[in-house]
């Protein structure tokens, strides 16, 4: 079984799309200010787009102007692109390399070893024993620390 997902990104002067889906430059900015263009900022925004889709309860109470922007557009995101829970963990990878936090071929590669062939029911830690090495979590985290420190201390959600 393959599993694919379509990701569109184009830039305008003001703002990315992602498969039809505005985000203002500015939020991103203000979201990834370390980051070195948009699209780089972009795809660090991706590869949280699973997490803030599924926390989208708790994190919208807490967030507030960049981070409420980004939280609220990354359900629509999730949505036009299709992703499932099955889908996720190899979306994430390819973004994680799109982004520069893994080396170029990497994330496409380590998505087709467990997730382009589909292994259902993947956790974190399940995909860090497939790959003998913790490189993806650890790629992960430190994009969400990035957004995080954009966050309040009031507001910022934790991972369980």
């Amino acid at each position: 079984m393959t599993n694919a997902v379509n990701i569109n990104v184009s830039e305008t002067k003001h703002a990315m799309r992602v498969n039809g889906v505005t985000i203002a430059k500015k939020h991103l900015h203000r979201c990834f200010p370390d980051s070195e263009s948009a699209n780089q900022a972009i795809f660090q925004y991706l590869t949280l787009v699973p997490f803030l889709t599924e926390k989208a309860e708790i994190l919208l109470d807490r967030f507030t102007g960049h981070t409420r922007y980004c939280a609220i557009k990354a359900a629509r995101i999730y949505k036009v692109l299709g992703l499932t829970k099955i889908s996720c963990i190899p979306f994430m990878l390819v973004c994680l390399e799109r982004a520069g936090d893994l080396d170029e071929g990497e994330g496409a590669e380590l998505a087709k070893a467990f997730g382009m062939e589909v292994v259902q029911g993947s956790s974190e830690q399940e995909v860090a024993n497939k790959l003998g090495k913790r490189m993806a979590a650890d790629a992960m985290n430190k994009i969400f620390k990035k957004f995080n420190s954009t966050v309040s201390a009031s507001s910022k959600p934790t991972m369980h």
